[in-house]
């Protein structure tokens, strides 16, 4: 990537590379029918890229192409950026709009150059657009390309050509203005420990009171732990209720003796 005092010495050397290409392969023709920008008046300051600049220009608003608008703004430049436009119908006639109706479809294509921030406007004695700004063309594009509104493919030759007329710096700024370096990562917040809770000072533990003990070495009655009381007595079955003592049936009859006299009958 070359810088601006290579790129000049790099413009030299193709100029004088491309007078003796002149020389070899058009021997015959005179200066005088040639435009050169030292010798010829009328000319502008024009940006190598233009031609990608409005390619991509009218690719922003389907059936609004307005590339050539903007470029006819840029050779009506004073080589200044700034422009005032006294009559609209005749930056018209020069985009080639004709009829009735070319004024307003000029101004719709000076509002896509407006809204897209190709150029600032202000409103004067002819109408929006008296006073127009021209902005620097390769900075829109990339900040163009970033939103997503011009294509890939475009914005690559416009990154070929800056490199092959050293504008690559501007690019290079352009990016970094409108995409910011990624965020640090964040760190982690760190949670204050606990704070410690004192301890009691360490002593000799405690030991349960023991029973006074009588003479002879024996707890003394009245001191001595009562014993636990037994286990509670499983509670006791009702013994069953006898069986019911069943009434004998009739059984088999005694046998029956007749006395004789006697109307009674005896049981033997």
């Amino acid at each position: 990537m070359a810088n601006g005092k290579q790129s000049e010495v790099r413009r030299l050397r193709m100029a004088e590379r491309a007078e003796k290409q002149r020389l070899l392969y058009f021997p015959g023709v005179s200066d005088d029918v040639l435009w050169h920008r030292k010798r010829n008046d009328g000319y502008t300051t024009l940006p190598r890229v233009m031609p990608i600049v409005m390619e991509g220009i009218d690719g922003l608003e389907k059936n609004h192409a307005a590339g050539h608008v903007y470029f006819c703004l840029w050779c009506r430049a004073p080589d200044h950026p700034l422009l005032v436009i006294d009559n609209p119908m005749t930056f018209a006639a020069e985009a080639g709009y004709r009829g009735d109706r070319a004024g307003d479809t000029w101004r719709r294509r000076m509002r896509v150059l407006r809204d897209a921030g190709f150029i600032l406007a202000k409103q004067g004695p002819s109408g929006e657009f008296h006073y127009v700004l021209l902005l620097n063309p390769t900075q829109v594009m990339v900040r163009l390309h970033a939103l997503g509104r011009v294509q890939d493919a475009v914005h690559a030759k416009l990154v070929d050509r800056s490199m092959e007329v050293g504008s690559y710096g501007e690019i290079e700024t352009a990016t970094t203005a409108i995409v910011p370096p990624p965020p640090a990562p964040p760190v982690a917040a760190t949670v204050p420990p606990a704070p410690l809770m004192p301890m009691p000072p360490r002593g000799p533990m405690p030991m349960p009171p023991s029973a006074p003990v009588a003479a002879g070495g024996a707890p003394s009655p009245a001191n001595r732990p009562a014993a636990p009381p037994p286990p509670a007595a499983a509670a006791r079955k009702a013994p069953p209720p006898p069986p019911r003592a069943m009434s004998p049936g009739p059984g088999p009859s005694a046998p029956v003796r007749k006395v004789k006299g006697q109307g009674a009958k005896t049981k033997v």
